[in-house]
């Protein structure tokens, strides 16, 4: 089969223009795609660019650090006012404290601190639930004899008795003086029962 010269150049020719028109179709699909592409990378750098800064995350490090300045800065505060006639101004101080304090055992140094004011200024009654507060977050001897203090303090031997022997078992045994520690809230709750 043999095709004559007229027929291939026509051939040819009809094959040229399919090829070019297929290269239109495929240079229009290049140009629409190149054109998504752009559309799409601007939506993108305007969502980049335009979406709110975000918050930096906070330091424990420098949180806590400047938590600490703040209290020794605070409780010095506080004492003073205390130590000049105001007491219930003292007490403000540590109740903001002891409001941002965020593990029971800070809570409890604050609370025994706050209820020493009371006790220096002879208002017992006030120091009281104070004491008991920071005696149940956390078992600290230290926090128990606050207790017991407060308790003979107010005359109230048996509760005294009670606190110093909670204090006695509370005593960290780890501690160098333990044993004498122990001991003498022991020996400290049996004179206040009269043994």
């Amino acid at each position: 089969m043999l095709i004559s010269k007229g027929e291939w150049q026509k051939n040819k020719l009809m094959a040229k223009k399919s090829h070019k028109k297929a290269r239109q179709q495929h240079r229009i699909i290049a140009i629409v795609i190149i054109i998504i592409l752009l559309i799409g990378a601007s939506v993108a750098a305007w969502f980049v660019f335009n979406r709110p800064a975000e918050q930096p995350k906070k330091n424990a490090t420098t949180d806590t650090r400047s938590y600490k300045e703040r209290v020794g800065t605070a409780v010095v505060d506080a004492d003073q006012k205390a130590q000049s006639g105001d007491v219930a101004k003292g007490a403000e101080i540590y109740d903001d404290l002891i409001d941002d304090s965020t593990d029971d055992r800070t809570k409890a140094q604050l609370l025994a601190a706050k209820a020493s004011l009371y006790v220096d200024a002879k208002k017992y009654d006030q120091a009281l639930p104070i004491a008991l507060e920071a005696d149940r977050l956390v078992k600290l001897a230290s926090l128990s004899v606050t207790v017991a203090h407060i308790y003979e303090a107010m005359g109230n031997k048996a509760q005294a008795a009670t606190y110093y022997e909670k204090a006695a078992s509370n005593v960290n045994p780890k501690l160098p003086m333990a044993d004498s520690d122990k001991e003498y809230y022991l020996s400290k709750a049996r004179e206040l029962r009269g043994q």
